[in-house]
């Protein structure tokens, strides 16, 4: 696998949807120069089942989520949501 291949999703900023969560934050700037990254809206996927996304997905991607841990439920909305962009979620 590339690293092209590779998106890491983190949570964003809840109160700057356009910056990471604070304590993601240097990880994130550090796989931005590897890989692909994108903010998810972790609060809107936990109180409404809505996954967005600060930027599109590149097509076939494979996923690592490197978020707040879930419920399995709220996982599996994730994984769903996440397939039906065409991507896959490595679990």
């Amino acid at each position: 696998m590339k690293a092209t291949d590779l998106t890491l999703l983190y949570p964003s900023n809840p109160l700057k949807s356009n910056y990471p969560d604070p304590d993601y934050e240097e990880e994130y700037q550090i796989a931005n120069g590897m890989t692909n990254v994108r903010l998810l809206d972790l609060d809107l996927l936990l109180n409404q089942g809505i996954l967005r996304l600060n930027q599109t997905l590149p097509p076939s991607t494979i996923i690592v989520y490197r978020g707040w841990m879930l419920i399995p439920e709220k996982y599996s909305l994730l994984q769903s949501l996440i397939e039906h962009k065409n991507a896959a979620l490595l679990t």
